[in-house]
């Protein structure tokens, strides 16, 4: 293969290879190593070897890239477990909960964008319909659904948050350094409210008590609904 020679100009990406799928997941490799707020298009031009002008042709502007970018990574399929309505939720909740932890810029994008719709509808139609498969009524399946999708996205914040202040597992909490007298509770349970942080144990534990509740919303009769 023959050498560019070290005075040869770089060649550039032609415009005509520049796709929106290529600009978004070259958009998500940035993202991942610079977080949003170092992200700019000037950045991820200079990563595709274009100009950054050939990228306007396909989003108008960064804050419709991360509109997309958001959006691709909510894209969901119906889980392919065999189980009943909860096996079903079970999965759709911890592919979501992967989804963010792969992602942890993903929750700056849903709190920081306006909300279309189309970021939870591949979650929303999933939950939905396997809560109306099962026999809720439409408040319940609504109301659950509002419920589930934000103990997801609080815990998994939440453990996103706590993961990126504290690297080291075993370095001491913001609990230890409570003073005991002011706060004996927190003080005495400290090494367990370490295991809350997070990790699938914590998200499990939330997720069964609600799924324990809309277990008892259920009508006696599946077909009233």
């Amino acid at each position: 293969m023959q050498q560019e020679s070290a005075g040869e100009p770089r060649r550039r990406a032609s415009r005509n290879s520049l796709n929106p799928g290529v600009i978004v997941t070259a958009a998500l490799a940035l993202l991942g190593d610079q977080g949003v707020e170092a992200f700019s298009m000037r950045s991820l031009a200079a990563r595709l070897d274009v100009r950054p002008m050939a990228l306007y042709t396909h989003f108008r502007s960064k804050d419709e890239l991360f509109d997309a970018v958001r959006d691709q990574l909510l894209e969901l399929t119906p889980p392919t477990t065999a189980g009943g309505w909860e096996d079903q939720i079970r999965a759709i909740a911890h592919r979501l909960r992967a989804r963010i932890l792969q992602y942890p810029f993903l929750i700056t994008l849903m709190l920081t964008r306006p909300l279309s719709g189309r970021e939870t509808a591949d979650s929303a139609e999933l939950i939905l319909r396997s809560l109306r498969d099962a026999g809720f009524d439409r408040e319940t399946t609504t109301r659950a659904h509002v419920t589930l999708l934000t103990h997801v996205l609080g815990a998994t914040s939440w453990e996103t948050q706590w993961a990126a202040q504290h690297p080291d597992p075993g370095q001491p909490s913001m609990f230890d350094a409570l003073p005991r007298s002011r706060y004996p509770t927190l003080a005495e349970l400290a090494p367990e409210m370490r295991l809350t942080a997070g990790g699938p144990a914590q998200f499990d534990f939330g997720l069964d008590l609600l799924l324990d509740g809309l277990r008892h919303k259920l009508p006696d009769d599946p077909e009233a609904h």
